[in-house]
């Protein structure tokens, strides 16, 4: 799992519970000062680009699902005509295995 950071650090982000599981986890790569910049596919996801505005360096990473967290409460309005079920509180809430 990768999990994109656009500071510098997860202090004052994350709360210090989530910090160490992720430092923890030997599955989770954390990439700071990073951007998901495009999302790839035809008519589904197959990659994502991700820009490193520190290094000032593109890649890409194949994938079929990306999960977007901005902020505390959920923002799912955006890709309101997107085939995304959503819970009554606006997250995401598909069930189901990955890729």
């Amino acid at each position: 799992m990768s999990v994109l950071v656009r500071t510098s650090t997860l202090n004052g982000i994350a709360s210090r519970y989530l910090i160490d599981r992720i430092q923890q986890a030997g599955n989770v790569e954390v990439e700071f000062e990073a951007d998901a910049t495009a999302l790839l596919g035809n008519g589904a996801l197959h990659a994502i680009e991700i820009t490193n505005q520190r290094r000032h360096t593109v890649r890409t990473i194949q994938t079929c699902r990306v999960f977007a967290r901005i902020g505390g409460a959920p923002n799912t309005e955006w890709p309101k005509d997107a085939p995304i079920a959503r819970d009554l509180h606006g997250a995401v809430s598909e069930p189901g295995p990955f890729c």
